[in-house]
């Protein structure tokens, strides 16, 4: 119950003395009931936090949420939630509470966390092969518009090279064992 009433800095602190006296008062009180009661009287808090969150940070939360392990080098964002004390550290990263385990889970639909996390996979690469692809290919037709001879040389010289390599790696797989070419 501490635990639950600890989130969002103090706030909640009134109901989890509320929840002491309905613990006093009845002894039928399980972890799920007090689950319940802050869920339903934090709500907005943990509405406002979820908000404030990047979609890196809602994810990170999503990941805990189901029982998952966060990437330790995405430090940054582990770092935010620390100090928007939304999650803990015991000693791995774990949710604040459980009732803001259930809120998060369903915060967004699944689809939605799904697309996030496609998004995140990317990375950089996804984004900047095209655009790096596009211009390496413009300075190699400039260095051929420019280079002229010299560069048809030198491009028969590599294409040449390449030809030889693979055909080494054929002939060693070949050596030890392997069929040297395509399965079919």
């Amino acid at each position: 119950m501490l635990l639950e009433c600890s989130l969002f800095e103090g706030h909640l602190y009134p109901l989890g003395n509320h929840l002491l006296e309905l613990l006093a008062s009845t002894k039928r009180f399980t972890a799920g009931d007090i689950e319940n009661h802050v869920l339903a009287h934090a709500r907005p808090r943990m509405q406002r936090a979820w908000v404030n969150c990047s979609v890196h940070e809602r994810l990170a939360l999503y990941h805990l949420a189901r029982n998952h392990c966060l990437n330790p080098q995405n430090a940054a964002v582990i770092e935010q939630l620390l100090r928007k004390r939304l999650i803990t550290l015991r000693p791995d990263p774990q949710l604040a509470s459980e009732a803001l385990r259930r809120f998060i889970l369903g915060a967004e639909t699944r689809q939605l966390f799904e697309r996030w996390s496609q998004d995140a996979q990317t990375g950089i690469w996804q984004t900047l092969r095209v655009p790096l692809f596009v211009v390496l290919m413009l300075l190699v037709a400039w260095m051929a518009y420019s280079a002229g001879d010299v560069f048809k040389a030198a491009s028969a010289v590599l294409a040449g090279t390449l030809g030889f390599l693979g055909q080494a790696v054929r002939a060693m797989s070949f050596v030890r064992g392997g069929s040297g070419g395509d399965d079919k």
